[in-house]
């Protein structure tokens, strides 16, 4: 990948992931919440096994 381990490399990869973080709309956070009882209950009629999520 080219990205070394240096300070400034992890620096730069914390400020790009913390910007790509702040960059998530609000409503795909309101949909995922939304949407966690129905995979919790695919989980258990599954048994643990795969779910389509």
């Amino acid at each position: 990948l080219g990205v070394g381990t240096s300070k400034e490399s992890i620096n730069a990869f914390k400020r790009v992931i913390l910007e790509e973080w702040n960059n998530i709309l609000q409503e795909a956070i309101d949909n995922c919440i939304l949407s966690m009882l129905r995979r919790y209950r695919a989980v258990i009629e599954a048994k643990g096994w795969y779910t389509k999520y």
